[in-house]
């Protein structure tokens, strides 16, 4: 029946006078009309085509000069379950089921660009069983998108709560979970120290003819959300890493006798070296020494904390004493040794200010 010129539409009750919710202006050319009915059935099967040849169920073209335009639309609403689009495909060695191309020539592009409600329920803007492969992911992290901004502080507590495990997926009906060993963790594990990062999804199971036969529960971690946190862990590592570094360096350089000096007690206690007076000074501090019997030739030579030599008093006689001048060796802690034949004798700390 053409209730409108050029309009052809089928279908057992039509208004004739608004046949689709619409006038004259924007109804459409061909329009079906079922209710309780498979609206419409295309079914194409073709011997070999060619290879430079291709077979369509249903081929769309839309060239358009308006703002909007769309190849197909499709609306599904009512009922517990709707299904806009379903894809299916098949093959001998590659099958899609559903493939989204989008020309670079604009200022956004999507093959595919999906909506969903509030992130915070069971709802996702894009859902895959399986294995996923893209070559690049990006999270909205604009600080224009973002309040209440603190910086991750005192996490390596909180870290050691969490169990990195190992392990393998059971086979489990209506999901498509890989058969290789995993690395991560448990989610109701995690949902004790960062529930923030843990779901509860419910994800409907579906036939072959995609017919919603059961839902599955469980519940999974968001893994980048930890990037941040591990970040904050490793940062606070270092920080101690460094700390104990100096300090290393200063028993290292405060007990460097323990390393080159190989004699027995008795000649050491043969030696003596005083602590400088004053210490801390900030212009000159005297060191007193003694030297073991028939002992004359020695040196109290200065180092910093990383053990690098300052400056050396040469000591010509048994027993006396030198003068350190600030001026000389510069501010700071410095490590001074009684040194003979290379050998360090015995060392001290003293401070210039």
């Amino acid at each position: 029946m053409s209730p409108f010129s050029a309009n052809t539409y089928f279908g057992t009750d039509i208004d004739i006078s608004n046949p689709f919710g619409d006038n004259n202006t924007d109804s459409p050319k061909v329009g079906i009309d079922v209710q309780d009915q498979l609206g419409l059935f295309i079914n194409n099967i073709s011997g070999n085509p060619g290879i430079s040849q291709s077979n369509y169920g249903a081929l769309v073209k839309v060239a358009h000069s308006s703002i909007d335009g769309r190849g197909v639309f499709s609306s599904c609403n009512g009922g517990e379950i709707s299904t806009g689009v379903l894809g299916s495909a098949s093959a001998m060695e590659s099958a899609i089921g559903v493939r989204g191309v989008a020309a670079i020539n604009g200022n956004f592009s999507a093959g595919i660009y999906g909506t969903a409600g509030a992130p915070g329920s069971n709802n996702f803007a894009g859902y895959f069983d399986g294995d996923i492969m893209v070559s690049g992911t990006y999270n909205p992290s604009d600080s224009k998108l973002k309040k209440d901004i603190t910086n991750e502080s005192n996490v390596l507590e909180t870290i050691s709560l969490l169990r990195p495990v190992t392990y393998t997926y059971k086979k489990t009906e209506g999901i498509a979970l890989s058969e290789l060993n995993q690395h991560g963790f448990i989610s109701q594990e995690m949902e004790e120290v960062f529930p923030e990062l843990t779901k509860d999804i419910m994800q409907p199971v579906f036939d072959e003819d995609g017919n919603v036969v059961s839902e599955l529960s469980f519940k999974g971690i968001n893994y980048v959300g930890l990037i941040s946190v591990l970040t904050a862990g490793i940062q606070e590592l270092n920080t101690e890493l460094i700390d104990i570094r100096e300090e290393l360096a200063e028993y290292k350089a405060n007990d460097k006798i323990r390393q080159s000096l190989v004699q027995d007690d008795r000649e050491v206690s043969d030696y003596s070296m005083e602590q400088n007076i004053p210490n801390p000074f900030n212009d000159r501090s005297i060191i007193r020494y003694q030297l073991a019997p028939a002992v004359n030739q020695a040196s109290i030579t200065i180092f910093d904390l990383n053990g690098g030599f300052v400056k050396d008093y040469p000591i010509d006689e048994n027993k006396g004493e030198i003068t350190i001048l600030a001026s000389e060796i510069g501010k700071g802690m410095f490590i001074y040794s009684l040194t003979r034949n290379g050998q360090e004798i015995m060392s001290k700390r003293m401070i210039v200010r």
